[in-house]
């Protein structure tokens, strides 16, 4: 039996038939065959009303040709009615091809038979039935429908040579011996038409066979054609969305860059001397007026520090380190955080990789993960944090991200709040893009989040939807080996005073008098430049030893990196700390290496520069 036949619809009465449905196949296989057996009812009802034109014929199986083409006629109409229903069904139409198939070959051997089994007529409309059948249907279909087709005419041929059925007189000079055909007459015959017969459609078929290949390679290249532009499309359609989210992180970052050392210089000045004024006794009648203005400014420091990660130009102290111990660092400053209606699970995994980054970095994604997550759930939930080992063979696509093959160590946030549509999950990580009310937010969160990570070599995804929650996996790729624990550096309890002399290099006046303040309180002995020109000439005058410089990097008339060398020549002996209020990226323009030498980022407490210089002097009482 042949297979089943499911094919989907196409449009109609357009392109090649070969892409039609089974079923309009089998209509226009009746269509093009009812002119036919049309032309041979008409012609056979002509003489029976008009017997003289061709007197030859018998007047009885014109008769029944006529009438036969009548029911055929009107059950191919009903056919094709069944088929304008048929179409509009999706799923199988194996009963309507077998009808079509049946029906068609059953009309052939009729008139085959009516025009005489060995006629030439006769086997032209076996032919042409057979070549049609595999221009139109399944090859599968088409060869059953010829081999049953011929089995009936075959069928025919014996009934009227062994005298069961009567020869069709439709010419005066039959063949036909005592009343009966001729038995050599009719195997040589039946003979030589099926051999004929079969070595065309045999023909027929070779060419149909390369030809429905040859289509199908065509389709199949043009379907893979599609498919690989429109998978193009999408590539460049996403790459168009990262080039303008990275150009307008870039320009975020530049404007950051810009705004930073001017910025931090004032915030440095501001908190400084807040600082001041709080350790003296005349801050005990204004002790919180001043605290108020030491936090302004430590909030405005951490908002600076959030523009400068959206535009990925932090400056970074990258270490080996573990994010399950970042999330147990943080775990404590979570809790609260999230709220008592809010369960926080952790899921860390055991024998987790290093990866390389920034740790005090990388707790702030944590917690800006964790809050986003919890705004998303204000009638509560569940947070769940889970880190884990990821290997990747291929490239994967998680959300709207692709991720590459290699090791990864991942970190995923998943709460199960209101969840995100499409187009919110396409501006989520966009600089200042905030669905909070006013003054509830400032739109930095995700995006420095994304600005962190990225900086860090690593990739963030989003999977989300509606009613569904939402889920932040970061990527970030894992180190080959772990590295040993790095010795406990000791911290100094307190700092003896000093009576070195410290080299003090600024260019902003106001920075510069709180430093210069500030060490002297710690009794340094100070010598103060605004710029590199300056300084050197202070270094060539100075005829004693000195032991500290603290010089800016960026500086007019010179960088730090290049007065430090020049003064190192003059006074060997001199540590240098430097101090930065640039990214990394206009530090490393400058030679200055954060991971190798040491340096304050601005704005600092004076706390951190006496730490500074207690270890470059080598101070502390527990040494």
């Amino acid at each position: 039996m042949p297979p089943r036949f499911s094919e989907r619809r196409q449009p109609q009465g357009v392109g090649n038939p070969l892409e039609w449905s089974v079923v309009e196949r089998c209509r226009l296989m009746i269509l093009l065959t009812l002119p036919f057996y049309v032309g041979y009812g008409l012609r056979s009802a002509y003489l029976i009303a008009h017997p003289e034109i061709e007197p030859y014929f018998d007047r009885a199986w014109l008769v029944i040709m006529r009438d036969g083409i009548a029911v055929l006629v009107a059950g191919w109409a009903l056919f094709l009615l069944w088929g304008s229903l048929e179409r509009r069904r999706s799923g199988q139409h194996t009963p309507y091809l077998f009808a079509a198939t049946f029906s068609w070959w059953i009309g052939v051997a009729g008139i085959a038979y009516g025009l005489g089994p060995i006629t030439s007529p006769a086997w032209i409309a076996i032919l042409a039935g057979g070549v049609l059948q595999l221009l139109l249907l399944p090859q599968a279909m088409a060869l059953f429908g010829i081999a049953f087709g011929m089995s009936l005419v075959a069928a025919s041929q014996v009934a009227v040579g062994i005298g069961a059925i009567p020869y069709a007189p439709m010419m005066s000079a039959a063949p036909l011996v005592a009343g009966r055909i001729g038995v050599a007459h009719l195997v040589g015959a039946t003979t030589a038409s099926v051999a004929a017969t079969i070595g065309m459609l045999g023909v027929v078929l070779y060419i149909m066979t390369r030809w429905r290949d040859a289509h199908a390679h065509l389709a199949q290249l043009n379907a893979n054609l599609e498919g690989i532009v429109e998978e193009r499309t999408r590539e460049l359609l996403a790459a168009e969305t990262r080039l303008r989210r990275v150009e307008k992180m870039e320009a975020i970052g530049r404007l950051a860059g810009g705004i930073a050392h001017d910025f931090n210089n004032l915030l440095a000045v501001i908190t400084g001397y807040a600082e001041l004024l709080l350790a003296s006794e005349a801050a005990e009648p204004h002790r919180q007026e001043l605290a108020e203005i030491n936090t302004a400014g430590a909030r405005a420091a951490r908002l600076v520090g959030q523009l400068l990660a959206v535009g990925r130009r932090q400056v970074m102290e990258l270490e080996p380190l573990r994010l399950d111990e970042v999330v147990r660092e943080t775990v404590d400053l979570l809790r609260p955080l999230v709220g008592e209606d809010v369960e926080l699970r952790l899921h860390l995994a055991e024998e987790l990789g290093e990866v390389e980054a920034d740790r005090m970095q990388m707790q702030q994604v944590v917690l800006n993960l964790v809050t986003n997550a919890r705004d998303a759930m204000p009638r509560g939930g569940t947070l769940t944090l889970e880190t884990a080992n990821l290997d990747v063979v291929a490239t994967t696509l998680v959300g709207a991200t692709a991720v590459p093959p290699g090791p990864w160590v991942t970190l995923s946030v998943t709460d199960t709040g209101e969840g995100m549509d499409r187009e919110l999950q396409e501006r989520v990580f966009e600089p200042f893009f905030t669905t909070k009310g006013i003054g509830r937010g400032t739109g930095l969160g995700l995006s420095s989040v994304f600005g962190i990570i990225e900086q860090s070599g690593g990739l963030v995804s989003l999977e989300s939807g509606i009613g569904e929650g939402s889920s932040f996996c970061v990527y970030l790729p894992r180190l080959e080996h772990r590295s040993e624990a790095p010795a406990a550096r000791p911290t100094p309890a307190t700092v003896h005073a000093c009576s070195g002399t410290v080299l003090l290099v600024e260019d902003d006046p106001a920075l510069r008098r709180l430093l210069r303040r500030t060490l002297a309180a710690q009794r340094h002995v100070v010598l103060e430049a605004s710029d590199a020109i300056e300084a050197l000439e202070l270094a060539q005058r100075h005829a004693g030893s000195l032991e500290v410089v603290v010089t800016d990097v960026v500086m007019p008339r010179g960088s730090g990196r290049e007065l430090a060398e020049q003064i190192l020549k003059i006074h060997p002996e001199a540590s240098v700390i430097f101090m930065t209020g640039y990214t990394d990226d206009a530090v490393l323009l400058r030679g200055v290496f954060a991971q190798e030498v040491r340096l304050l980022r601005k704005p600092f407490p004076a706390s951190d520069l006496s730490a500074a210089l207690a270890e470059v002097l080598g101070r502390p009482e527990n040494r």
